[in-house]
């Protein structure tokens, strides 16, 4: 009787769950499946770091595409739209700043390897067209003739990494730059990166940003294009001095490395150093 009488509360409880929506059960990806009133229920979450309120970026062809700023133009703000490039085909016309400035839409523009990312509200120079083409390589691969002065000034850093970008100079806003990580640092674990312009006048690294892991790229922001170095580790700060006023500033610092060695105080933009 007694035996009897407990599974009569088991069943009656397992009902309960049931129709109550409690019954759960979790799978693979974030993907879950349940029951509620009789009905299947299937949740998923999202994965780290992507916001799940940001709509996709909508691909609407490559840079050389006919009548592209004025397709950008017809979007509404808050768009973000993709435009491919190759190679051969990189030069992005100024008449898409144009078609975003001042406004609240975004593009992106990507080989595959390499994606810039502008915002309407961040075009405040002049508005120009620019060469897309960027260059990645392993320090140990970069072909440039500043090859020697940079591993010099790099010599303490255990992985550098060069981008080679086209003679753009100032851009007409801030781009964020995204890298696979993969093509720079394949073997790396780390999870944040220094980004350094090469001064090739003063044979000096000027800090700009540093690079976070962001899915599969390294992002960071420039607003000047030129050679850019990338260490998986700060260098020796023992060797940085303020940078004249009169030299070119990265968006975020105002420091070189490689010069003589002198006090320096924290970058009131991020801290560092």
């Amino acid at each position: 009787m007694r035996k009897r009488k407990v599974k009569g509360m088991l069943a009656t409880l397992v009902a309960v769950l049931v129709l109550s929506g409690v019954f759960y059960a979790s799978a693979a990806e974030g993907t879950g499946t349940g029951t509620n009133l009789g009905e299947t229920v299937t949740t998923t979450t999202p994965s780290p770091g992507v916001d799940p309120s940001d709509p996709p970026a909508e691909n609407i062809g490559s840079v050389d595409k006919e009548d592209l700023a004025a397709e950008i133009e017809s979007k509404e703000e808050g768009t973000t739209v993709e435009i491919s490039y190759t190679g051969e085909k990189s030069e992005l016309k100024a008449e898409v700043f144009d078609a975003i400035k001042g406004k609240d839409k975004t593009i992106e523009l990507t080989d595959g390897t390499v994606t810039w990312s502008f915002n309407g509200n961040d075009i405040k120079g002049t508005t120009n067209k620019i060469n897309l083409k960027v260059e990645p390589s392993k320090l140990n691969d970069f072909n440039g003739s500043k090859k020697d002065t940079i591993k010099d000034l790099v010599k303490k850093a255990s992985e550098t990494a060069v981008l080679t970008f086209a003679d753009n100079g100032t851009l007409p806003g801030k781009a964020t730059i995204s890298v696979k990580k993969d093509t720079l640092f394949p073997s790396s674990t780390k999870t944040t990166f220094y980004v350094y312009y090469f001064n090739e006048k003063t044979n000096k690294l000027e800090f700009v940003d540093t690079a976070k892991v962001n899915g599969d790229n390294l992002t960071f922001d420039i607003t000047h294009n030129s050679n850019f170095v990338i260490t998986d580790t700060r260098v020796d700060s023992s060797t940085t001095t303020t940078v004249n006023k009169g030299s070119y500033k990265g968006p975020i610092d105002e420091h070189i490395v490689g010069g003589n060695s002198s006090s320096v105080k924290d970058n009131p933009h991020t801290g560092a150093y």
